[in-house]
């Protein structure tokens, strides 16, 4: 098999993988009974306080086999579909490009490009411990995979200004290490606000370096944003969508109901994975900052 035909089908073997490493443990955990680990604090609110679904705590105390939250548990699927379609588009953009060099970070065979398929997998799947297992170890996994994701958005802007690897590698492992190890000491709101803000400013100055010919070259024509903007916009959607399915799914709100076999909080996790893809068909579109 040459090298280009090992570049252009990778984004199946980065998909294969993220199933190994994160699905197959979590299932064995399933079926074979989960660490007897300390419950995680949202317990101390209650028994329903944890995202509405209501929590056997013995069954969390004794680590026995099953999940806690069911629906809050296998909302997450999701992410084996999403991740599948961000594989297929990056394979499918290898294949069609004959060699060419792409016109930006996500369509070319660098493995960074690769990487988002993991945080899209994990986005979903990290999820899933947390929900399956109500401990704080669930849950600081939970918060990483929030922060694998969040920080790829990052980081991938970051390499749109500054496009070399050894900027956004460093800088990305960072964000996770850094955000994960305090997940469990700072509200998980707060620090994916942190997060989405670093990539809002990045966005901005790219934007304004383009509105004021920073390189003298010209204003991008409607070709070269509009596709892109609609792509943004209906990330921007289904965030929005997504956000709103966390407030109903919340304990304190009037459609909590802990005992039901549908909770609000699942629908959470289905957008915010549908955001996933669409940043990605985003970034297909937009163009490299060339002076």
């Amino acid at each position: 098999m040459s090298n280009n035909t090992f570049t252009n089908y990778r984004p199946y073997l980065i998909y294969l993988i993220s199933i190994i490493i994160i699905f197959v443990p979590f299932l064995i955990y399933v079926f074979n009974g989960w660490w007897e680990g300390q419950p995680n604090t949202c317990l101390l609110g209650g028994d329903d306080n944890c995202f509405c679904e209501r929590v056997n705590i013995d069954m969390v105390n004794s680590g026995a086999s099953g999940v806690r939250q069911p629906s809050n548990t296998w909302s997450n699927l999701y992410a084996l579909g999403t991740a599948l379609v961000v594989a297929i588009g990056i394979s499918r953009d290898r294949i069609a490009s004959r060699g060419k060099s792409a016109d930006n970070l996500i369509k070319s065979d660098n493995l960074l490009a690769d990487l988002y398929i993991f945080a899209v997998f994990f986005l979903g799947f990290g999820s899933m411990w947390f929900h399956a297992s109500i401990t704080q170890l669930g849950g600081m996994f939970d918060g990483m995979s929030m922060y694998v994701f969040v920080g790829y958005m990052t980081c991938y802007t970051l390499y749109r200004l500054i496009p070399k690897w050894w900027v956004f590698l460093p800088t990305y492992i960072l964000i996770i290490a850094l955000f994960t190890a305090i997940h469990n000491h700072v509200d998980s709101v707060y620090l994916i606000m942190i997060n989405v803000a670093m990539y809002i400013i990045l966005e901005l100055i790219i934007l304004t370096w383009r509105i004021i010919d920073w390189c003298k070259g010209k204003w991008s024509p409607p070709s070269d944003w509009y596709l892109p903007l609609i792509w943004w916009l209906s990330a921007v959607a289904s965030f929005g969508l997504a956000y709103m399915f966390w407030v109903w799914g919340a304990r304190e709100h009037d459609f909590c109901n802990p005992d039901s076999a549908w909770q609000w909080h699942g629908m959470w996790h289905v957008f915010a994975g549908i955001m996933a893809v669409f940043i990605y068909y985003y970034w297909r579109k937009v163009k490299p900052i060339k002076c």
